[in-house]
């Protein structure tokens, strides 16, 4: 057995909104209106459904669930 590798996954902050790997975080809304997450101040919700949407596309590895936010503190974003 191999020991579980730790991937720790870094936002960024990009002209007050948040990044991941160079591209901006976006929220979808019901509607089908779309914003990005701003920083430093994100609603969680809207970073929580962002990220969430992120790893479900591929961008982030399924096992992670929580982030490294531009402040250096963690962002949880799995409901579990």
């Amino acid at each position: 057995m191999t020991p579980a590798q730790t991937v720790t996954v870094k936002l960024t902050n990009d002209d007050g909104c948040l990044a991941l790997n160079g591209g901006a975080l976006i929220y979808w809304h019901k509607g089908g209106d779309v914003d990005v997450v701003s920083y430093p101040r994100p609603n969680k919700a809207h970073l929580r459904a962002a990220l969430y949407d992120a790893r479900e596309m591929g961008f982030i590895p399924r096992d992670v669930d929580s982030v490294l936010l531009p402040s250096g503190k963690v962002f949880s974003f799995d409901d579990a």
